[in-house]
């Protein structure tokens, strides 16, 4: 008798252990939708010539696809704007002299760790890394009152390297809203003519949503 009882009762443990754990699972594999919009501040690096950073937009609509309760994978379409600036300064007083803006379609590939994912309420705080090929637009470089199309003398295709951490909220049934800062660098020149690589921080503000 105490033998079958010990038996019943390890086969329930074992259910309850199992319905539990495909409960968290199941919480996870959802595919999620995020559009986002954020601010970006690059600069172009390592050159021959001294660039500033100066500041831009970005928006992205990704899909999040769960490989587990912690670990997901990002990808998507996202618009970056990545350049520099150079200015000269006269005491307290500071005027821009150049901008270069560049005006990127991107598909970021990128994985994304939660730490806390078995609270369903309150934060969750992650970590994400991936790389970002980029495809440049446009490109403009205004200067003294005038405007120049330079997307000829720039390399069409680069690639990002990207790391960053974030948190997000249960706001809806479903929805969370999230907040991340990253740093990015390049992996190939800007220019054709120049060594400069683009490096640069972005801050972007989302809201995910199950499919």
């Amino acid at each position: 008798m105490k033998q079958t009882i010990t038996t019943v009762l390890s086969a329930l443990a074992c259910t309850q252990a199992f319905a539990a754990e495909q409960s968290v699972m199941n919480t996870n594999e959802k595919l999620k939708l995020v559009p986002s919009l954020g601010y970006t501040y690059f600069n172009i690096q390592g050159g021959d010539t001294a660039y500033e950073s100066k500041g831009g937009s970005s928006a992205a609509v990704l899909i999040q696809m769960p490989m587990n309760a912690d670990l997901e994978l990002e990808s998507g379409l996202e618009y970056i704007e990545t350049g520099a600036k150079q200015s000269v300064s006269f005491g307290i007083f500071s005027f821009d002299t150049s901008n270069i803006t560049i005006k990127n379609l991107a598909i970021p590939l990128r994985a994304k760790y939660s730490f806390n994912t078995t609270q369903a309420e309150g934060t969750h705080w992650y970590g994400k890394a991936g790389l970002t090929p980029t495809y440049v637009m446009a490109a403009e470089l205004e200067s003294m009152g005038t405007t120049q199309d330079i997307k000829s003398e720039l390399n069409s295709f680069n690639i990002l390297t990207q790391a960053g951490v974030g948190a997000d909220w249960q706001v809806t049934m479903g929805g969370r809203v999230n907040v991340d800062f990253s740093y990015n660098y390049g992996l190939n020149k800007v220019s054709k003519n120049d060594n400069g690589r683009a490096a640069g921080f972005q801050l972007q503000a989302g809201y995910s949503i199950e499919l």
